[in-house]
C-alpha cells in the first residue's frame, strides 16, 4: 500500500532565493508497504531551483497512486523500473523518490543488489562538509569553531558579492585554521569583469573551488572562463537536468560538477552517467549535496553519494543543521564522515518520526 504526507518543517531562518523567503522547507513524503516490505521517499522541489513544484507532484501522484502501488508490488527489475519511473520524467523530484523507492525495494530482495546495480561497494568513508550560514563574523567565527571541534575539515561559505570582508574572514580562518579546506559559493552575485581578478586575490588560500562565480550566458562561456582561472570553479545553478550534467562532464576537467540529484531525476539515468564518463582516463571529482530536504531526503542523497560520489570530496550532507526540527535524525556525521552506522537505501523507521510534521494525503 502506498501512503502519501505532506510536512512543512521550520527552518532556523529564513531561506532566502530568487523566488522570494521562505519560513518553512515544505515537501512529500511517500511510504509503501507490503507484508514485511518497507520503504520511505521524499519527493520535495525546492522553490526557486526546482522546475517542478509540490502541487505538481500532489496531482501526479494521486492520479499514479494506484499504478505506484501495483508496480511495487510486482516482481519488477531494473530494467523495468527505469522503464517505469520514465512517465514522471517531467517531475525529476517525484522520478527521483520512485527510483529511490524502487532501488530500495530491490535492495530488500535480492542480496548484492545495489553492488551489481553500481559495479562497486558503496564507499566506506563518505566525507562531508560543513556549510557556514550567513551573520557577523563574530558569529561565522564562532559557528566555524564549533563545526572544526566537530571533525569537519572541509567549510563552505557564501560568497556574495562584495566580498572584500569575507577575504579578510577568510585570511583570519586560514590562519587559526591552517588544515582547513574552503569552499565558496558566489551563487553567480560576482560581476564578471571583476571575477578574475578576484580569484586572483584569493589564490593564496587553501580554497578548494568556488561555486558560480558569475552569470556566464551559455556553459561554454563558463567553461572557457574555468580555463583561465587560477583557482577550481564548480558548477551547480547551472546543471538543472542530467544531460547538463553530462555535457560538462564531457567537455571539461576545470569544473566540477555539484550534483543535486533531487534536482535531476532518475537514480538509475544518473547511475548510466556517471558511469559512461568514469574510466582510467578521466577521474573528474563529483560533488553530492541535498536540495534542503528533509532527514528522509538526506538519507536518500546520501545514499546516492556513497556509490556514485567521489570518495577524496566531501559532500553536502549536513543540512539539517538549518533546520529547527525534523521528520527523523541524521543521517549523522562524526569527525567530518558520514558515520559507519549509515546503510546505502536501507530501510527508514517512520513510526520514529516526528509525525506532528507530516499531514496525511488522501
Amino acid at each position: 500500500m502506498l501512503d502519501v504526507y505532506s510536512y512543512s518543517i521550520p527552518f532556523r531562518r529564513p531561506f532566502v532565493t530568487g523566488a522570494g523567503s521562505f519560513s518553512n522547507r515544505k515537501g512529500t513524503i511517500l511510504v509503501f508497504s507490503n507484508q514485511d516490505e518497507n520503504c520511505v521517499a521524499e519527493a520535495s522541489p525546492l522553490t526557486g531551483f526546482s522546475s517542478d513544484s509540490q502541487e505538481q507532484i500532489l496531482t501526479a501522484v494521486s492520479s499514479l497512486k494506484s499504478q505506484i502501488d501495483n508496480f511495487f508490488k510486482s516482481d519488477f527489475s531494473a530494467d523495468d523500473l527505469k522503464v517505469f519511473t520514465h512517465k514522471t520524467k517531467e517531475l525529476p523530484s517525484l522520478q527521483f523518490a520512485l527510483s529511490y523507492m524502487g532501488t530500495a525495494l530491490l535492495n530488500q530482495r535480492r542480496d548484492e543488489f545495489l553492488p551489481t546495480l553500481f559495479g562497486k561497494k558503496p564507499s566506506a568513508d563518505i566525507k562531508v562538509n560543513y556549510t557556514i550560514g550567513g551573520g557577523a563574523q563574530e558569529e561565522v567565527l564562532r559557528e566555524l569553531k564549533h563545526g572544526f571541534s566537530d571533525g569537519y575539515r572541509t567549510f563552505k561559505f557564501k560568497a556574495l558579492w562584495p566580498v572584500d570582508k569575507l577575504i579578510r574572514l577568510l585570511n583570519e580562518t586560514a590562519a587559526q585554521f591552517p588544515d582547513i579546506h574552503i569552499r565558496l559559493d558566489a551563487n553567480r552575485s560576482w560581476p564578471e569583469h571583476l571575477a578574475l581578478k578576484t580569484l586572483e586575490e584569493i589564490r593564496h588560500l587553501p580554497i578548494e573551488y568556488v561555486e558560480e562565480p558569475s552569470a556566464f550566458d551559455s556553459m561554454d562561456s563558463f567553461i572557457s572562463f574555468a580555463e583561465q582561472c587560477p583557482i577550481p570553479l564548480a558548477a551547480d545553478e547551472s546543471l538543472t537536468a542530467a544531460e547538463d550534467t553530462l555535457k560538462l562532464i564531457r567537455a571539461s576537467n576545470q569544473i566540477i560538477p555539484i550534483v543535486k540529484p533531487t534536482l535531476l531525476g532518475s537514480i538509475l539515468r544518473l547511475k548510466e552517467t556517471f558511469s559512461e564518463f568514469r574510466s582510467p582516463f578521466n577521474n573528474q571529482s563529483i560533488v553530492f549535496t541535498t536540495a534542503l530536504e528533509s532527514g528522509i531526503g538526506r538519507h536518500m542523497v546520501a545514499s546516492v553519494a556513497a556509490f556514485l560520489g567521489s570518495p577524496g570530496r566531501a559532500h553536502g550532507l549536513s543540512t539539517g543543521r538549518f533546520f529547527k526540527t525534523d521528520l527523523i535524525d541524521g543521517p549523522y556525521a562524526e569527525k567530518g564522515l558520514l558515520s559507519p552506522d549509515f546503510r546505502p537505501f536501507g530501510s527508514l523507521d517512520l513510526t520514529l518520526a516526528n509525525t506532528k510534521l507530516l499531514k496525511p494525503i488522501k
